[in-house]
């Protein structure tokens, strides 16, 4: 049953032969929190009521009373400081008070240079506003009458702080976060230190975003990108332990105690290993082209590796493992055959040759388009050889120009046969002069078929 049906019926069942009238409302304090407790006092015999948890209060009066209701409450003023009526004829709702505390609160922390908080340290209040004291973990509070102007200084044997005091003038509102700090101190526990060093990997390199902890007292901190980290102010003389971590990577050493931390410590320095380390290269034909979708398989995983469309591979696998990589695909052989890897460290440029095991008239069934295949060397000096491929016979023409479109020398023009064919360029010109270096562009055409192709003449 609701609250406005409950008193419904208290009302009817009171009678209304008996001409009561019903007074009712809210008392909150200046938050809009409820005010509970609040003493409602009605004038002339009115009686009294409290307001329960939700600040709500209710009184059933005489029909025609005249007088006041006023709230009370220990500490406590309220707006409007009563209501009058006169006389009441009909029901009063919401006859709603708001209170204020004759007190501000003062409140704040005491930490030393590390952020802990100092317990002990006595605060004095000026003009009969008392003193407090610092608890366990350096918090301090005080209720003070609005109003009230004064000072407020902290003291404690052997310590000075900053601010050295804090004055207020009229003061009317809470005071929250009236922070002290150690300025200075007689006492060398109570000075700070930090610990500070460099996570490298295996290459010298910097690892960034390390977690360095430091137990469940002080915060941990994280290496920038340079793999360097400083941990915050530590009280002189903590014992404990700081650990890096970071997924996928092991350190060396794993964590390092301190026992105590008497003096600022640089260079404390960590190696971090990946816990995976990489074997890669190229897979190319013997004229450099690349060779796509050979599938490089490692014997302790079975892991497979597969060559994208500039024949390079790459594969991760767990430090310290033994595995031999094989490399195949339908109509190759490899040079070399296989290659046997520990992995104690990343492993580059582990390359295969690739030779085709078809015949050369099974080479010509397959072309079944124009093809240019990548000049090798390129870039190149002296010379460079172009490769090409025509599914049928056709005439061709190779020329050569510089890069502002001027014709340097024709290679080649005339009918060639379906099939694999080569070209060299020595770098001459049509008069057998060498070009200077630089880039130059060979242009093949078969039919009415063009393929153009950039190449590096080196000095």
């Amino acid at each position: 049953m609701t609250k406005g049906i409950l008193l419904l019926a208290i009302y009817i069942s009171i009678g209304f032969t008996q001409n009561l009238s019903y007074i009712d409302g809210y008392i909150t304090d200046e938050d809009g929190n409820s005010m509970q407790g609040v003493k409602i006092e009605f004038s002339n015999g009115g009686g009294s009521a409290i307001t329960d948890s939700d600040g709500h209060y209710y009184k059933f009066i005489t029909y025609g009373w005249i007088g006041t209701a006023t709230p009370s409450r220990n500490a406590y003023t309220f707006s409007p400081e009563f209501r009058l009526y006169s006389p009441i004829t009909k029901d009063k709702r919401n006859q709603n008070y708001t209170g204020s505390s004759i007190y501000a609160r003062f409140d704040g922390f005491i930490r030393d240079c590390s952020g802990q908080g100092l317990e002990g340290v006595r605060i004095d209040y000026t003009n009969g506003a008392g003193s407090v004291m610092t608890g366990e973990d350096g918090r301090y509070f005080n209720f003070i009458t609005k109003g009230w102007s004064g000072s407020a200084t902290p003291y404690k044997e052997g310590f000075t702080f900053k601010p050295a005091v804090r004055n207020y003038t009229r003061n009317t509102v809470d005071r929250k976060n009236q922070n002290f700090s150690i300025s200075n101190t007689q006492y060398d526990e109570y000075s700070c230190v930090y610990v500070g060093g460099y996570i490298r990997d295996d290459n010298f390199n910097g690892v960034a975003d390390v977690t360095l902890s430091f137990g469940d007292f002080y915060e941990p901190v994280t290496t920038n990108e340079d793999g360097y980290y400083r941990s915050k102010n530590i009280r002189k003389g903590w014992i404990g332990t700081v650990t890096p971590s970071k997924i996928d990577f092991t350190f060396s050493p794993e964590s390092r105690l301190y026992s105590p931390l008497d003096s600022y410590r640089i260079n404390q320095n960590y190696s971090a290993l990946s816990k995976y380390v990489s074997v890669s290269g190229w897979i190319r034909d013997s004229w450099n082209n690349p060779i796509y979708g050979v599938a490089v398989t490692f014997s302790e995983s079975g892991d497979v590796a597969w060559t994208d469309g500039i024949g390079y591979y790459q594969k991760f696998l767990l430090r310290g493992v033994e595995t031999i990589a094989t490399p195949s695909k339908q109509n190759y052989t490899f040079d070399p055959p296989s290659r046997t890897h520990s992995m104690n460290g990343d492993s580059d440029d582990q390359s295969y040759k690739a030779f085709s095991t078809l015949s050369a008239e099974s080479l010509d069934d397959v072309i079944n388009e124009f093809t240019l295949f990548s000049a090798y060397p390129n870039p190149f000096n002296p010379s460079t050889t172009i490769k090409y491929g025509l599914a049928h016979e056709d005439h061709v023409s190779i020329e050569i120009y510089d890069i502002s479109g001027n014709h340097i020398r024709t290679l080649f023009a005339g009918k060639q046969t379906k099939g694999w064919h080569l070209v060299n360029w020595d770098g001459t010109n049509q008069n057998n002069i060498l070009s200077p270096a630089g880039l130059y562009l060979a242009k093949i055409s078969a039919g009415n078929k063009v393929k153009t192709q950039k190449l590096m003449l080196l000095k």
